[in-house]
């Protein structure tokens, strides 16, 4: 009973005086645990679509040549017109101009194209891929370059022949 007896004492000391109980500090308010689950959930969130928007416009700005070379054709339809509106019809073309048919005779040497295979440039001649140093019928490939081939006769005279481009060879 000591233990009540202190606690009373205590008390009415206390009350003699008139002080008032201390009270315990005011804690700052923390946000509830589904809050701050909540908030971090919206802040990956944001992340993610910021990170997923910066790598679709690196890929738009690394392609932007391509996507310009695509030219959209608006053709109408051959149909008669019904009385409602008939949608457009629209197709994308590239700008480049088609490649000219392989040639009837073995004679005729056609550059079709180039481009790079394994970080080595080829030539695509005859519908058949050459590289430098290789022969085509008397002509030796001295150098490819884009969109043009350099070739050279055993006499050392050089011709360039670019894309879409045909010449005889000489018999």
């Amino acid at each position: 009973m000591s233990i009540i007896d202190d606690a009373l004492k205590k008390t009415q000391n206390r009350m003699n005086q008139n002080t008032p109980p201390q009270a315990p500090a005011p804690q700052e308010k923390k946000p509830s645990k589904n809050r701050r689950t909540w908030l971090c959930r919206r802040n990956a969130l944001i992340a993610g679509l910021l990170v997923t928007i910066g790598c679709a416009g690196a890929l738009l700005w690394r392609h932007r040549s391509s996507l310009q070379a695509l030219t959209p054709v608006i053709t109408k339809a051959t149909t008669p017109k019904p009385k409602t509106a008939a949608p457009r019809v629209v197709t994308i073309q590239p700008k480049t101009k088609p490649l000219p048919p392989p040639p009837s005779d073995n004679r005729t040497i056609v550059l079709n194209g180039t481009m790079m295979v394994g970080g080595q440039r080829v030539a695509l001649i005859n519908n058949n891929i050459y590289y430098d140093g290789d022969q085509i019928g008397e002509y030796t490939i001295q150098s490819i370059d884009m969109n043009r081939v350099t070739i050279a006769t055993a006499d050392g005279d050089t011709r360039v022949l670019r894309v879409g481009q045909q010449i005889k060879a000489e018999p």
